[in-house]
């Protein structure tokens, strides 16, 4: 049986196990990974949001000391060994540890790239994240800045030029239901989520925004170029 390639989020954790300088890129990789899951209750009807609309439980397993714990997977197909049935429902992996924060998370049980997430490891996980984004709107638009904000520009292109900081982008969005204007950096790389949170600080520190926002969007995939002027 030919294996699957692994994924991004699997090649990552495999990396951290072996070189602890690379923890910070696998924390990353969970909280902007696409995690596949098993609702207990099964595949929810046309318009109902599990979470929102009725409780949000999945299909787990029970570890080898009793405790209970949320099964999510890097790859669909990966669940049905485990449990059963397929993972019929996909969740950003910081949605996920947000929602089991309060338990244990077990992501690719049974197998070699699996590992296990204590209460106190989703923590600093989330923590370490703190008011980040992983994820964007669908009903926001961004535009390139014009014209060009050549102070910011320059701020963030000093305070970004760091290493694990492999690209990034700034722009105007605007948000397609109430039309609030604001700004939106998208960051890519492995560096911490913290270092860049706080060079971004540093760098804004002082700017007048006039009461808008700017909102922090980091990955650590490559992918297509961002939207907006590119500052690295």
């Amino acid at each position: 049986m030919t294996r699957q390639t692994p994924d991004a989020l699997e090649k990552a954790i495999a990396e951290a196990r072996a070189d602890p300088a690379k923890q910070a890129a696998a924390e990353l990789a969970i909280l902007s990974a696409e995690i596949y899951v098993a609702p207990s209750e099964g595949t929810p009807p046309p318009g109902v949001v599990l979470g929102r609309d009725r409780p949000l439980k999945l299909m787990g397993i029970v570890l080898s000391d009793g405790v209970e714990a949320a099964a999510g997977f890097s790859q669909a197909a990966f669940a049905q060994p485990v449990l059963g049935t397929a993972a019929s429902m996909a969740m950003r992996g910081q949605h996920f540890l947000e929602a089991f924060r309060d338990g244990v998370i077990v992501l690719n049980p049974g197998r070699e790239e699996g590992l296990v997430l204590t209460r106190r490891d989703i923590a600093a996980i989330l923590d370490g994240a703190g008011e980040a984004s992983l994820t964007d709107s669908a009903d926001l638009e961004l535009t390139t800045p014009d014209p060009e904000p050549t102070v910011l520009v320059a701020r963030l292109r000093s305070s970004l030029t760091v290493e694990g900081v492999h690209a990034a982008w700034l722009a105007r969005s605007k948000d397609l239901r109430s039309g609030e204007l604001g700004w939106r950096l998208e960051v890519r790389g492995d560096a911490s989520l913290k270092t860049v949170r706080d060079r971004v600080r540093s760098a804004i520190e002082g700017l007048g925004f006039g009461g808008e926002a700017l909102d922090l969007v980091m990955s650590s995939g490559q992918g297509a170029d961002g939207e907006g002027l590119r500052l690295i």
